[in-house]
């Protein structure tokens, strides 16, 4: 029964660890902006990609 309270002290520890020296701060949620020749080529990369991209509504 050691296990459960020294496996989230353990936890605990980590996570701090990470939290206070991690890198994750640095990390950027931003996509990069696409090329003019890559837009152009992704509808048929979708398409191709998603069977369901390549299908057209009828009526």
């Amino acid at each position: 029964w050691w296990s459960f309270p020294l496996g989230s002290v353990a936890t605990l520890v980590m996570s701090s660890l990470y939290y206070r020296y991690g890198g994750w701060r640095k990390q950027r949620l931003v996509v990069p902006a696409e090329t003019p020749a890559s837009a152009a080529a992704a509808p048929a990369e979708a398409a191709a990609a998603e069977p369901i991209g390549a299908q057209h509504p009828v009526g």
